[in-house]
């Protein structure tokens, strides 16, 4: 081998350091977000009702196919995922990071990382039963 081809060892990823780091432009919204899903003011529910009875209202109203529903959401999603890192700071202020949001934005990502574990395992455990058990599996999806 010669000088100029030295091997690269990778070194074990952390995936909470990761997932921080990939969400790192979002880490102002998480916060407020957060506090909304765990319903940290008493008014937090009647938003969360209110903003779900909205979406069901309009896609009642409307009634888009299928197709046009999943495009709408996939331009949302990707709507939202573009802005939010680039109005973030100046929409939440950009003070500095305070010690005890650190903490908590830790906890956030350490909670989607759970979610996402259980989700793997969820799917591995519908593969399993498919692969040992296909009857079953058909009669889950013609119920």
């Amino acid at each position: 081998m010669a000088e100029s081809e030295i091997p690269v060892v990778a070194e074990p990823v952390d995936p909470l350091s990761e997932l921080k780091k990939d969400l790192e432009g979002w880490r102002e919204a998480l916060l407020p977000l957060n506090g909304l899903l765990t319903w940290e003011k008493p008014y937090h529910p009647g938003i969360l009702v209110g903003v779900t009875t909205f979406i069901f209202a309009l896609v009642w109203y409307f009634e888009p196919s299928l197709l046009t529903t999943l495009a709408l959401m996939g331009l949302v999603i990707t709507a939202v995922d573009f802005t939010v890192p680039l109005i973030g700071p100046s929409l939440f202020g950009s003070r500095p990071w305070t010690v005890t949001e650190e903490r908590q934005f830790e906890e956030i990502c350490q909670r989607i990382l759970n979610l996402r574990g259980h989700f793997s395992s969820f799917v591995e455990g519908l593969a399993t039963l498919k692969a040992e058990k296909p009857k079953v599996i058909s009669e889950i999806v013609q119920s």
